[in-house]
């Protein structure tokens, strides 16, 4: 810049106009959120490894004692240590369903942009288990059952004869569909009577987007 000065007290103008406009009312807003989960965190650091909390702060992570590692769940890969470079912990309201992670090839200390204690309402749906929903009923078979399964509890022996198949092709089937979370069985004297998740199923497509976003 010709005039770093000038450059500078214009930036610093800009930032000014914003805060009044709408920063400092956003800021009202999120701080004491933000505050407690900095709070939050920084206790749980006192009182537990670093390698803990950095797991913590999504459901998508998973940690290792021995060696101390945490892996994150993201398309790009990238390696950095903690105990060489130091990390930052950020909160952020506005970044679900994203965790954003700072490696640059520096000396800078990493830095790890989490949701403010969204993760806790919202836990992230692994994506071995939303493929394995999504496989359970593109089988035509299942995918079939799924439509008697909605309306009422209903048992193995009524699905077989709406269905046409055998009591044990049927029990087969929800063994599957139980098996992922999709439909409950309860027994009711010598009756078990089964029943799918409809919130599960319509959360399947938020579930994938979430999964491609992150």
């Amino acid at each position: 810049m010709d005039d770093p000065e000038r450059f500078r007290d214009g930036l610093v103008e800009t930032v000014e106009r914003c805060a009044a406009a709408f920063f400092d009312a956003e800021w009202r807003r999120i701080g004491p959120g933000l505050k407690d989960t900095a709070a939050k965190v920084g206790a749980q650091l006192r009182r537990e490894p670093p390698s803990t909390v950095l797991t913590s702060v999504t459901p998508t992570a998973t940690g290792t004692e021995r060696p101390a590692r945490v892996h994150y769940d993201k398309l790009q890969s990238g390696v950095g240590k903690v105990s060489d470079r130091g990390c930052f912990l950020i909160p952020t309201l506005h970044g679900w369903p994203h965790l954003i992670l700072k490696l640059d090839e520096t000396d800078l200390p990493l830095v790890v942009h989490f949701i403010a204690g969204d993760w806790e309402q919202r836990p992230g749906v692994p994506q071995s288990l939303i493929r394995d929903r999504l496989a359970a009923i593109a089988e035509p078979g299942r995918f079939e059952m799924c439509r008697h399964l909605l309306g009422e509890p209903i048992t193995t022996s009524e699905l077989a004869k709406r269905m046409g198949v055998s009591e044990p092709q049927v029990s087969r089937h929800l063994k599957r569909l139980r098996q992922v979370g999709l439909v409950t069985s309860r027994r009711e004297g010598r009756m078990i009577y089964h029943r799918l998740h409809p919130q599960l199923v319509l959360s399947l497509g938020s579930d994938v987007l979430t999964a491609i976003m992150r």
